[in-house]
């Protein structure tokens, strides 16, 4: 991974030498700018540094909260090393997804994964032995660029899932997928259409 750069935009002396040595662990490429200027010369500065991460005038200044929001960012960028880059026109998709929580990065095999489902901002992960892991990252972050798409597909608004962890459909008081480990998972209305042409059932 590239080290990250970051900027720190604080009219403090006294913040701007905390906020230095609080972030020396994750950012040894760090300036600082006084808050004092202008928008115009900051705006200016910042275009010009391209900083990964900007901590902009603080207040209150609570460093465990500046701790777990730098930790997370950094997570994420780390993150995006695995997500596969477009070539020829075609996604390839790497065999393994990693997951970011707050406290790790899991490494799961994307076969294994049975269906994904929105948690509020997060998205739980079921795999096919039963475990579940839980990353920070909204579902949508998954849909198109990191799950193969020639296998997931997200039949609702909460549910991305693995058609081959699915063994029917049911049409019985809405239509839902019914899985492999008996779960009925429900398609939305506005999402039949394209999971009939997903399914080739429809052209």
């Amino acid at each position: 991974m590239i080290p990250p750069k970051a900027v720190i935009i604080e009219e403090e002396l006294i913040n701007v030498k905390a906020l230095t040595k609080l972030i020396a662990n994750y950012c040894k490429d760090q300036r600082s700018i006084s808050s004092k200027q202008s928008d115009e010369n900051i705006i200016l500065e910042i275009n010009s540094i391209k900083p990964d991460i900007a901590l902009l005038d603080i207040k209150p200044l609570i460093m465990i909260e500046v701790v777990k929001a730098v930790s997370n960012i950094i997570k994420n960028l780390e993150l995006q090393n695995f997500i596969p880059i477009e070539e020829d026109s075609k996604n390839k998709y790497r065999e393994y997804v990693a997951l970011s929580s707050l406290d790790q990065i899991d490494f799961i095999k994307m076969a294994d994964i049975m269906f994904c489902m929105a948690d509020g901002k997060y998205t739980k992960f079921y795999l096919a032995n039963g475990n579940s892991f839980l990353s920070s990252k909204p579902i949508g972050s998954f849909e198109y660029r990191v799950l193969d798409s020639d296998h997931f597909f997200r039949i609702h608004n909460s549910y991305i899932i693995n058609m081959r962890f699915v063994a029917k459909v049911n049409k019985k008081e809405g239509i839902a997928c019914e899985m492999l480990n008996g779960l009925s998972i429900p398609i939305s209305k506005r999402r039949q259409q394209d999971f009939n042409k997903f399914i080739r059932l429809k052209d």
